[in-house]
């Protein structure tokens, strides 16, 4: 279980092996605040590049927790790759 309480993030590989790829990126979802001023981690994940999917399912996991925790999203941006 993740800290969300989601199956999302559950790694089933084994981490001490050396067969897995070295992250060489990572993606970072931040909550900032419209009317305060706050930034919050609310996620990071380690990889050796994504695809399109990952993103999505990771963004719609996030948001539907905050969604449960009374928190309104209003907006989602994407920075850093050349593929955004």
């Amino acid at each position: 279980m993740c800290i969300f309480g989601c199956d999302c993030c559950v790694y089933s590989g084994a981490l001490d092996s050396n067969s897995q790829p070295q992250a060489t990126k990572a993606l970072v979802l931040v909550g900032v605040g419209v009317t305060g001023y706050w930034r919050l981690p609310l996620a990071y994940y380690l990889t050796d590049g994504t695809n399109a999917e990952l993103p999505h399912s990771l963004l719609r996991s996030v948001i539907c927790k905050l969604w449960e925790a009374c928190c309104v999203v209003v907006s989602v941006t994407f920075d850093g790759l050349a593929a955004n």
